[in-house]
């Protein structure tokens, strides 16, 4: 018998009234540590190589996690709440775990050796975009003519975008690599959804982190070599993106889930792209250029079509 943990809900309008500004707090704790993660990795690349600063990272988080997990457990008196998955969704799990943490980060770090953070990050939203592709083809879902024209003004977003990268759209180039890594993330999330519905979103991301981490764990050794070498900012990254964005955003973001619900707080996400541009410019020194802005515009502005169309 599989059981699973997830957070109580309640139809009671009062209590979500009361609990909306707790839930608006983690929405914005989460957004800020997802936001906060691209200029981070611009950090931490300085002293680590893409694939070992990924394998830390996910180390670190899949224990961070974990223990949040164990207090959690701990909190509410619970028994056998650890995910127990069958055999055919713990292959399920590895793949999302491959697709949505290793070769999502692999190709995001590498991607961000030359494209800055708030390009990235604004590449990086066109995911849902990707997401509700992969929908269309998995689970039997259609798209409208209004969601193919959103798809559309993304991509044209993403090419603008793109053009003012080192490298431009070119194969092998920055910003491709980053656009691979949103539709791996995309992707990802719609994978990930039956796996959330069965085992509770808190129990199926920390198995997706930890078999993420096992995929990584060939570059724990390198990882560990350059940590030696490695500067006091790059450390601070490394741990600031294994325990706030690699962990600990995923309480956050089931908290403002569980009050606001999917929908609601899924529309807050709009503004991780913009927000992670400003947390850029202090880290990093480098403001945006028009390309970015402009293109990162006309992106956003069709993820938000798509977002807002209903699948048929």
């Amino acid at each position: 018998m599989t059981t699973r943990y997830a957070f109580p809900t309640s139809n009671n309008r009062t209590q979500f009234t009361q609990s909306s500004p707790t839930a608006l707090l983690c929405a914005a704790a989460t957004i800020l540590f997802w936001a906060g993660s691209f200029p981070a990795i611009t950090v931490a690349l300085l002293s680590f190589s893409p694939l070992p600063l990924a394998a830390l990272r996910f180390g670190l988080a899949s224990v961070t996690l974990g223990a949040v997990i164990g207090v959690v457990v701990i909190r509410a008196q619970e028994r056998n709440v650890w995910l127990r998955p069958t055999f055919r969704d713990l292959v399920w799990l590895a793949l999302c775990g491959l697709l949505g943490i290793a070769i999502y980060n692999w190709l995001l770090n590498t991607g961000q050796q030359t494209v800055s953070p708030a390009a990235a990050s604004l590449l990086i939203a066109c995911q849902p975009v990707f997401a509700a592709l992969v929908g269309t083809q998995v689970f039997g879902e259609t798209f409208s003519r209004q969601a193919w024209i959103g798809t559309g003004v993304c991509l044209a977003g993403a090419l603008v975008l793109s053009l003012g990268q080192p490298g431009g759209m070119t194969f092998g180039g920055g910003s491709l690599l980053v656009l691979l890594a949103a539709i791996c993330s995309g992707s990802f999330f719609a994978l990930q959804r039956p796996l959330a519905a069965r085992y509770g979103a808190l129990s199926s991301a920390f198995a997706v982190l930890l078999l993420g981490a096992v995929w990584l764990s060939p570059w724990i050794g390198s990882g560990l070599q350059e940590l030696a070498d490695a500067s006091a900012g790059s450390i601070v990254a490394l741990v600031f993106l294994g325990t706030l964005p690699g962990a600990l955003a995923y309480v956050t973001w089931m908290v403002a889930i569980r009050d606001l619900g999917a929908a609601r707080a899924s529309n807050l996400l709009f503004f991780m792209a913009p927000t992670a541009a400003l947390l850029a410019i202090p880290v990093t020194g480098a403001w945006p250029n028009a390309a970015t802005w402009i293109g990162g515009a006309i992106a956003m502005f069709g993820v938000l079509v798509v977002h807002r169309t209903k699948p048929t």
